[in-house]
C-alpha cells in the first residue's frame, strides 16, 4: 500500500491487451436514442428476452473505431428509479455530466441498482446483459472494458470482477471491501487492480482493499491501492477520479 503525496504520485499501471473484433450490432440491441448524439443522456436499453434496462450512457463526441468502455457503479444514494439521484449524489457521474473530467474517448454506462435490491451482486445477471447490449450495439473492444465505482459501488466492483474473472481489462474500486479469501484472489489476479481508500473512512475500512491487494501482489498480480491522506469515506472520490493520479486516463486504457 501507499500513501499519497501531492504532485509526487507514480503513474497508474499500464497494459496492453489485444484487440477483439465484436459482430455488428443487431436490430434488438439499439438503444433509444440517435447513435449520433454525444454526451451523458439517460436512455433505455433493450436487453434480451424482450427486457428493457434504463441507464445513464455517455457517447463520445467524435467516436473511434473499436472504442473502449467504463461501467460505473453508484453508492447506496443511487439506488431506486430515478436516474438523476446519480448525478444528484455527486462523483464521478456528476463530474463527468458537469465536464470536469472533460471529454472522454470511451462510452460510459452507468446502470442503477433498484431499491428492493441490497448490492450489485444481486443484479449480476442485468448487469452483465446491459454490459453485452452496450458492446453490442456501438462496436465496443471488449478487451478494453473497465469497472470502477464507489462505497457500495467499490464492493460491488470487487464482487462482479471476481464473479467473471478475465472479463474487465482493468478494475478501480473506491472506498469498497472484499473477503481477503483465496478464492476471490485466484479470481483477480489476473486483472489488474487500482483501488482507493482514504486513511479517515470510518464506513468502509481501508483494510480490506489493502489486505486483498497485498494477496494479489504477492500471488503475482498487477494490483495496487492509494491511501489518500486524511480522506474521509465521502472524499475519496474527487481526490481519485479529479486528482493528479490518471485514473481515467486508465480506466479509458490510456
Amino acid at each position: 500500500s501507499e500513501t499519497e503525496v501531492p504532485q509526487t504520485e507514480s503513474p497508474a499501471p499500464s497494459t496492453t491487451f489485444p484487440a477483439v473484433t465484436e459482430p455488428e450490432p443487431t436490430e434488438t440491441a439499439q438503444p433509444s436514442v440517435p447513435e449520433s448524439s454525444g454526451g451523458l443522456q439517460q436512455i433505455t436499453l433493450t436487453l434480451s428476452h424482450g427486457r428493457t434496462a434504463d441507464c445513464w450512457l455517455y457517447i463520445p463526441e467524435a467516436p473511434m473505431a473499436n472504442p473502449g468502455l467504463i461501467v460505473y457503479l453508484h453508492g447506496g444514494s443511487g439506488k431506486g428509479d430515478d436516474l438523476n439521484l446519480i448525478t444528484e449524489a455527486g462523483g464521478f457521474p456528476q463530474y463527468l455530466q458537469s465536464g470536469q473530467l472533460g471529454a472522454l474517448s470511451s462510452y460510459v454506462l452507468i446502470p442503477q441498482l433498484p431499491q428492493s435490491l441490497k448490492g450489485w451482486s444481486d443484479m449480476d445477471n442485468g448487469l452483465m446483459d446491459m454490459i453485452r447490449t452496450v458492446v453490442r450495439t456501438y462496436g465496443i473492444d471488449t478487451a478494453n472494458i473497465s469497472l470502477t465505482g464507489h462505497s457500495m459501488g467499490g464492493t460491488g466492483v470487487w464482487s462482479i470482477a471476481a464473479a467473471h474473472p478475465g472479463f474487465f481489462a482493468r478494475i478501480a474500486p473506491l472506498s469498497g471491501s472484499i473477503r481477503n479469501t483465496p478464492e476471490n484472489v485466484q479470481a483477480l489476479k489476473d486483472t489488474p487492480v487500482y483501488a482507493f481508500v482514504g486513511t479517515e473512512d470510518t464506513i468502509v475500512k481501508p483494510e480490506s482493499s489493502i489486505a486483498i491487494v497485498d494477496a494479489l501482489t504477492a500471488a503475482g498480480g498487477t494490483a495496487r491501492v492509494t491511501e489518500i491522506e486524511g480522506a474521509d469515506h465521502f472524499a475519496v472520490p474527487e481526490r481519485a477520479y479529479l486528482g493528479d493520479y490518471g485514473l481515467v486516463e486508465w480506466l479509458q486504457g490510456m
